[in-house]
């Protein structure tokens, strides 16, 4: 049977970013990355509006809120040093009601918990200042918040990992992964092909299949992931005078989910709701730049289908209907169908997974929803330490053995 080092399971920005820190931290180990998909990064990671967090959101001390900040600070040091594009836009969470200006001194007591630099608070015309045509009685502006070209962000870190020793191979769908005492066995499907190798360590970063592949390892994982579909549109900012914004995101007060998803509390789980995102698109002369066309969305249905993109998608009416709430100007007509996406959700707990497993240490589960664009560096850097934990432990217990021998 082949042997492999180490083993990565999903090639989304996870996937990607853990297998680079671990080419560099291990050089002289087989690495190897297995994505089911024709292309790398084609489910959460290539579906969202590439937006750069800075952690208003998350509940101080969890691991969203800790690796949004140091994710925000890595991802900008990496689009700088390999010309990803990207841009220091800023971000306004608006309040429209005063049950939502109230609501705001919470999100902005997070953020300043969280570390986030600079936040600060506006009034409804002070955010005119910003974005002339959002309407609203006070917003939280966040100048770490950013945008980044998702897409030339994956293909980089594809190419970036390329010029290593690592394997890497789309079309590989996993089958199995059973803990035997000199490593872990996967069996894979590959373009039709079954067949089984032995690796050392494996990295459970499958996305919205993560919890089902921890499942093969070990049947009492009990985390389940629950699919919440993103639904996108967009519209031209130069249409009307109404629509003009000046490149900067704008989130409504984070609500809670639709379908009635609780935390591990009993508490609802929230989400940023529909907003407006810019995006990039490319000059005359090929260089990325900020476009004309701004994302509306996601508007968000809870499905169970973890590969449901398309059916009964929302009709332009419910996207104006939540917008113009905060940006009046906003008509059906000027609004064109864009993408979609799924994002993990797990049931009855509002934080990733992000572990050794408790059985089979030597395999590591990442289940990471948003803000996991924003911090697959940091997370990616993690999930290397804990794989230098595993070695750690398998060189401290050879020793020991060979030092019990000797006696």
């Amino acid at each position: 049977m082949d042997k492999i080092d180490i083993t990565i399971i999903g090639g989304g920005v996870t996937g990607l970013a853990s297998a680079l820190y671990l080419t560099e931290k291990y050089p002289d180990k087989t690495i190897m990355l297995v994505e089911k998909n024709a292309f790398l990064g084609d489910e959460q990671s290539g579906r969202n509006s590439g937006i750069r967090h800075s952690s208003i959101q998350y509940k101080p001390g969890s691991l969203k809120a800790k690796f949004c900040v140091e994710g925000n600070r890595l991802i900008t040091e990496f689009c700088k040093k390999y010309d990803v594009p990207y841009a220091d836009t800023g971000k306004l969470t608006v309040a429209v009601t005063p049950e939502e200006v109230a609501k705001l001194d919470y999100y902005y007591n997070r953020a300043v918990q969280n570390g986030a630099p600079g936040v600060r608070k506006l009034t409804g015309e002070e955010v005119k200042e910003f974005e002339p045509n959002v309407k609203c009685l006070a917003a939280v502006y966040t100048p770490s918040t950013g945008i980044v070209d998702g897409a030339t962000y994956i293909k980089t870190m594809k190419n970036l990992l390329g010029n290593t020793e690592a394997i890497v191979f789309d079309h590989t769908k996993v089958l199995g992964v059973k803990s035997q005492e000199d490593g872990l066995v996967v069996k894979v499907n590959q373009a039709g092909e079954e067949y089984e190798f032995l690796s050392d360590v494996v990295v459970n970063a499958a996305g919205l299949f993560a919890d089902e592949i921890t499942r093969m390892v070990n049947p009492d994982f009990h985390y389940k992931i629950k699919p919440l579909r993103g639904e996108f549109m967009k519209f031209n900012k130069n249409r009307r005078p109404e629509l003009f914004m000046k490149g900067m995101p704008v989130y409504p007060v984070p609500r809670p989910i639709p379908g009635g998803m609780l935390d591990e509390h009993g508490e609802p789980k929230t989400t940023s709701g529909t907003h407006l995102t810019p995006c990039f698109d490319l000059d005359a002369s090929g260089k990325a730049v900020i476009s004309n066309f701004v994302h509306v969305g996601p508007y968000q249905v809870p499905i169970n289908n973890k590969s449901d993109y398309e059916s009964n998608r929302a009709p332009p009416e419910v996207f104006v209907k939540d917008l113009q709430k905060y940006f009046p100007g906003l008509k059906v007509e000027d609004l064109e169908q864009e993408f979609t996406g799924i994002q993990t959700k797990i049931e009855g707990f509002d934080d990733w997974i992000l572990e050794r497993d408790k059985k089979y240490s030597n395999f590591i589960t990442a289940i990471i929803d948003s803000p996991g664009f924003t911090a697959s560096q940091a997370v990616g850097k993690h999930i290397s330490e804990l794989v230098e934990q595993i070695y750690a432990e398998k060189k401290e217990g050879i020793e020991a053995v060979v030092g019990a021998l000797g006696k």
